[in-house]
């Protein structure tokens, strides 16, 4: 195997290694961001506005646990 061949290897095996440290990366950024977005409280509040979709209106003015999900 010749210097320029391994060299060339080398180089290669560097960018891959820099591309998946990206992906690592970013991948734990956007992880971070989705933790902080609630997105469980998101699935809450659709299925209990789900649960009253007879009375939304009703149910974000008057019902104390409807109030709350105006403020998410």
């Amino acid at each position: 195997m010749s210097a320029s061949s391994t060299q060339t290897e080398e180089s290669v095996f560097h960018k891959m290694r820099n591309v998946l440290n990206n992906v690592h990366v970013s991948a734990g950024l956007i992880t971070h961001q989705l933790q902080e977005f609630h997105v469980d409280d998101v699935g809450r509040v659709a299925d209990m506005l789900e649960a009253h979709e007879d009375n939304v209106g009703w149910y974000l003015t008057q019902d104390p646990k409807g109030k709350k999900s105006l403020v998410f």
